[in-house]
């Protein structure tokens, strides 16, 4: 099952998916990732879609599961958008590192029941949580400040 409609291609970059209009990768976590989905007022009602990879635009973030009979979906896509309400790292002293990200689904026929608050929990088993939280950061920040990697002009005395 697809949450949140993702359009399937081998691009010229080597992406498995299609890039929006004036779209561009911005960091891809290493595989084995995995992504479990609940809402915050219904904890037994979960989602979840193992050993994947998480994608990292300059508008969404982008998680594709492995194929495997287990996964309640296949892939997710979280737009940066006025949906976006949270996200954070956490790194304890045991088991996996997560980055939780708190959202609203946009629409109705995404799977998912766009009347609750949902948050998604990405576990990296193998590293990578540093730079992928980093990335998603800047990413967002990009995208609610409309700074895209313009720089600022240098000063001059």
């Amino acid at each position: 099952m697809s949450l949140d409609c993702l359009t399937y291609s081998t691009t010229s970059a080597g992406l498995p998916f299609l890039l929006l209009p004036k779209e561009h990768l911005k960091h891809s976590s290493p595989k084995r990732v995995s992504l479990t989905l609940n809402p915050t007022h219904l904890p037994s009602e979960y989602r979840r879609g193992s050993n994947g990879t998480a994608f990292i635009t300059n508008k969404r973030l982008v998680y594709i599961a492995e194929k495997h009979p287990d996964n309640d979906f296949q892939d997710f896509v979280l737009l940066f958008n006025a949906n976006l309400h949270d996200f954070k790292m956490e790194t304890p002293w045991f088991g996996a590192n997560k980055f939780t990200v708190l959202f609203k689904p946009t629409m109705e026929n995404a799977g998912l029941n766009h009347m609750y608050i949902w948050k998604g929990i990405f576990s990296f088993n193998e590293g990578g949580i540093a730079d992928f939280s980093t990335q998603v950061g800047k990413a967002y920040n990009e995208w609610k400040y409309g700074q895209d990697g313009e720089q600022l002009p240098a000063y001059h005395e």
